[in-house]
């Protein structure tokens, strides 16, 4: 009897790996994804430059790789190669330009160097993010599982669960605008605030609330790095481990039916005749973000001699003085990794802008945008319009809507198994059936699917 995954995410492959460590018979049918020849927007954390928190001591990263019982020292070794992001992005707006260091310190050395007239509000509201941020980091901290032996540890673990959801809901309930009104913060600095939430909503800031905020200003103040590769290159490092360690990973099969039996799941039929007894399944489900707005990327050809000092590798700028009235305030631009040029042959340049409406522009209003955006570029890199070269143009919405993964309706009707900022789901109609996303919904949720994952493989592994 296997424990079989479907799905080719981090959330569902890192429960795999735990399991397959831990001694599990492990079944894993990754879906096949053709590469992107492109470097995409940076939009999306996981698809560009994959920036993942919780890589400082007993962070949630290193608590998976120490279960899977690779210190992250070791994991160059293994082939896995992490960089730090130093900055973490370069925010330029129309009269302030600086780095985002993810020292708290540094980081307020900065705002101090451009925005001295409000480091009164803006220390008293760092301090109160930072208060807030250490009361709900209190509750949300779970203890590994091992340690929920007794009926007593798991009580107290439900208690601290409940605190939490409380402590989270009672901030998502007031929005990040209406809470920074009580700080005198003047319009240069909110806007500041609006380019950051952006970035890593995909949100304005009277869009996301004041919970988001607290997440977004302690959790930016961690470690960001991002793995060479990018996100398929740690899957790729998290099915190799699953083999080494025993586990079957099918990686042109395809499932064709389920039998059930009883409330169970029983067996797997797949594409060439073959089966596998089921144990527990846990599927992916791929999910959209319906709040997220239609995004348009450039993609352009630059000359290294062009590129600004200032721009290493992430940027978000304002538009300048005519926002054009389709668009939020704020660029993204991403520049290629060495590692991308391989395929693409020279550096390339994507520029995302947010569209305020749900529906696609015409060719017309594309070109109309694509000709603001060069005006802005041609600004931030004078004398570069005849070294920088169009090469394609994106619409997209992020990750396209899809319907769950469903066999014989079983992953249809569902209920909540594991809380958090992540969740896996249990099907009500074939109790060994689990659900979890695909992805996180921003990019500060990255560590907590390793935080998840350490819950989840002990859960899955003693349902029978």
């Amino acid at each position: 009897m296997h424990n079989i995954f479907v799905g080719n995410s981090l959330s569902v492959l890192a429960v795999a790996a735990l399991m397959s460590k831990k001694g599990h018979r492990v079944a894993v049918f990754p879906s096949v994804d053709t590469p992107c020849a492109l470097p995409l927007p940076t939009l999306d954390f996981a698809l560009g430059p994959l920036l993942l928190m919780g890589f400082e001591e007993q962070g949630a990263a290193e608590q998976f790789f120490q279960e899977l019982s690779l210190p992250i020292s070791s994991l160059k070794k293994k082939g896995l190669i992490i960089q730090r992001c130093t900055p973490l992005l370069q925010l330029v707006q129309s009269d302030h330009r600086m780095d985002l260091s993810s020292q708290r310190e540094e980081y307020l050395e900065d705002l101090k160097r451009e925005f001295k007239d409000q480091m009164h509000g803006i220390y008293t509201l760092f301090e109160t993010i930072q208060r807030q941020a250490v009361s709900i980091k209190k509750y949300g901290i779970r203890p590994l599982p091992k340690e929920q032996q007794t009926a007593r540890e798991r009580l107290r673990a439900w208690h601290k669960d409940v605190a939490f959801r409380w402590q989270t809901y009672q901030q998502n309930r007031r929005g990040a605008a209406t809470f920074l009104k009580s700080f005198s913060l003047e319009a240069d600095f909110i806007e500041h605030l609006n380019l950051l939430s952006l970035f890593v909503f995909r949100k304005t800031l009277h869009s996301i609330s004041k919970y988001q905020l607290i997440v977004l200003l302690s959790e930016l103040q961690g470690k960001g790095v991002r793995i060479v590769g990018g996100y398929p290159k740690l899957i790729t490092f998290l099915l190799k481990l699953i083999k080494e360690w025993g586990g079957e990973v099918y990686e042109e099969r395809r499932i064709e039916k389920m039998e059930m039996e009883g409330e169970k799941a029983h067996r797997i039929t797949l594409d060439d005749g073959s089966s596998v007894i089921c144990r527990n399944m846990l599927l992916t489900q791929v999910s959209s973000s319906p709040s997220s707005p239609l995004t348009v990327t450039f993609y352009l050809k630059i000359k290294k001699e062009y590129i600004p000092s200032l721009m290493r590798e992430n940027m978000v700028m304002t538009w300048g003085v005519d926002v054009p009235p389709c668009v939020y305030d704020g660029l993204i631009l991403r520049l290629s990794f060495p590692d991308e040029e391989k395929k693409i042959g020279s550096r390339v340049l994507t520029v995302t802008a947010l569209l305020r409406s749900r529906h696609a522009p015409s060719s017309e209003e594309i070109d109309a945008l694509k000709a603001l955006v060069m005006n802005r570029l041609r600004w931030l890199i004078p004398f570069s319009e005849s070294g920088i070269q169009e090469i394609g143009v994106e619409i997209s919405v992020g990750r396209l809507p899809t319907q769950p993964f469903s066999l014989n309706g079983v992953a249809e009707v569902t209920r909540e198994v594991c809380c958090g900022m992540r969740h896996y789901l249990r099907s009500k109609m074939a109790s060994n059936v689990f659900i979890g996303e695909d992805s996180p919904r921003n990019g500060l949720e990255w560590s907590t699917l390793f935080s998840e994952a350490i819950m989840m493989a002990p859960y899955i592994g003693k349902v029978i």
